[in-house]
């Protein structure tokens, strides 16, 4: 016969974890805080409670005014202890509390990409379109730029969304792009982008129109050879794009270049 009396659990009326389960469950009966429980084999079925699992029969406690029914349980993380039957069939515990420990974990770990590139990436875009403490705010959630709902759904889902519609970035040097600068984030009119591409997508980049195609300025002065100076300075005096990339430019009376028409 094992007895257990005045057990060392946290509840008065309950085991602590050091209590040999399978010693409780072979014994003809068991003793908690001095009330011995008869332990009945054939009318004790187990059954199971949340994460409680019965391993021993339902037994009758006086506390004070009134008396109560318990069993004794075991958690399935391991833990055992004497509860209220009540309880127990109204569903008001479901755990010794590890279930709560570990919603709570995964609540705190969501994806578990935090510390990802991708991860980083996304974030910054949230905070340019909605933190007005941005540096860049102005230029993107000053001027109504948004971030799609989808992109936006709470508990990580919304990185997790982005991620899957994007794809992680290609490689180093990489970043996200809204083709039209004055558009969302969204699907639609995002890509991965190097930063010289981003660099020519800008508000204030300056489009020329010349030789059947129109291109941005920098990529003009890249294909021609054209000093930067120059051009601007045409541009200023008035001529026109077509003459401004295509007109030879002379220094000290030696042609030194010409847009390649």
């Amino acid at each position: 016969m094992v007895e257990y009396e005045k057990p060392a659990g946290r509840y008065p009326t309950g085991f602590s974890n050091s209590n040999d389960i399978g010693a409780i469950i072979k014994a003809k009966y068991i003793v908690i805080n001095g009330i011995k429980i008869d332990k009945n084999y054939q009318d004790f079925v187990p059954q199971t409670f949340g994460r409680w699992t019965a391993i021993g029969p339902r037994f009758r406690l006086n506390l004070g005014h009134r008396a109560s029914y318990f069993q004794v349980c075991q958690c399935s993380c391991g833990t055992v202890s004497v509860l209220d039957c009540c309880s127990l069939s109204r569903g008001n515990t479901h755990s010794c509390g590890c279930l709560q420990l570990e919603q709570v974990g995964q609540r705190n770990r969501t994806h578990g990409l935090s510390r990802t590139a991708n991860y980083a990436i996304w974030r910054s875009m949230v905070a340019r379109c909605y933190n007005p403490k941005v540096v860049k705010y102005h230029c993107y959630g000053g001027r109504g730029i948004k971030v799609c709902d989808r992109w936006m759904e709470p508990n990580g889902q919304g990185f997790l969304n982005f991620l899957a519609d994007m794809g992680p970035k290609p490689r180093a040097g990489y970043s996200i792009e809204r083709e039209d600068v004055n558009g969302d984030y969204c699907p639609e009119n995002c890509i991965w982008a190097t930063t010289d591409v981003q660099a020519r997508n800008r508000r204030n980049t300056i489009y020329l129109t010349a030789l059947g195609k129109t291109q941005p300025m920098v990529t003009w002065i890249e294909e021609t050879g054209i000093n930067r100076g120059t051009l601007r300075d045409r541009l200023k005096n008035g001529w026109s794009h077509h003459d401004a990339l295509t007109t030879p430019y002379i220094v000290t009376g030696k042609q030194i270049g010409r847009a390649h028409v």
